[in-house]
């Protein structure tokens, strides 16, 4: 599981959902944000603490680790092929007019995306977006997943999906990730 800028693994529903998927080998890398922020370092923590993606994996990127998550796909190829399956929330690839967020980010937005290539190697995947986000406009998700011929689910009245939002569980990720899980 990915957090995003401003954000650690003990945060919004990350740590219930590592509890409930105790029978999972779940990793949840502290990515620097914001001092020392960057597509590179987050890259280079991704490396150190998971190593390469593999074919077997289900990753869960939330705000701009949705976002990460599709770049570290662009960047590498996972080993055995595609990941079994890439679940993004809240995500977006473009700044967002917020000057708190933007300057952080600028390096994982800034430049095209090679949609195709990512779909080779993103396996099955999700998109799940608040109808109410406050931070991320829920087109942003929409375009994501129209990108990326995704599935994609509005969560009404579900804001970033984050604590803040009242997702300090989210039972229809770790529904997903068990079906997915279970499928051979």
């Amino acid at each position: 599981m990915l957090h995003g800028t401003y954000g650690n693994p003990n945060e919004n529903w990350f740590p219930s959902m590592a509890d409930e998927l105790s029978d999972f080998d779940v990793v949840i890398p502290t990515f620097p944000t914001v001092e020392g922020q960057s597509l590179d370092a987050w890259l280079k923590v991704l490396d150190e603490t998971v190593g390469s993606l593999r074919s077997d994996d289900i990753v869960v990127g939330h705000s701009m680790g949705a976002g990460f998550l599709i770049r570290a796909l662009e960047a590498s190829e996972p080993q055995g092929g595609a990941i079994k399956a890439c679940l993004l929330v809240s995500g977006f690839l473009t700044l967002l007019g917020n000057e708190a967020f933007d300057p952080h980010n600028a390096s994982f937005v800034t430049g095209p995306c090679d949609f195709e290539l990512v779909k080779q190697r993103a396996g099955y995947v999700r998109v799940y977006h608040g109808s109410d986000d406050p931070y991320v406009p829920e087109q942003l998700g929409r375009t994501i997943a129209d990108s990326l011929d995704a599935d994609f689910v509005s969560i009404r009245n579900g804001g970033h999906l984050n604590a803040e939002a009242g997702f300090t569980t989210f039972s229809e990720l770790r529904n997903q990730i068990f079906a997915i899980a279970s499928k051979t």
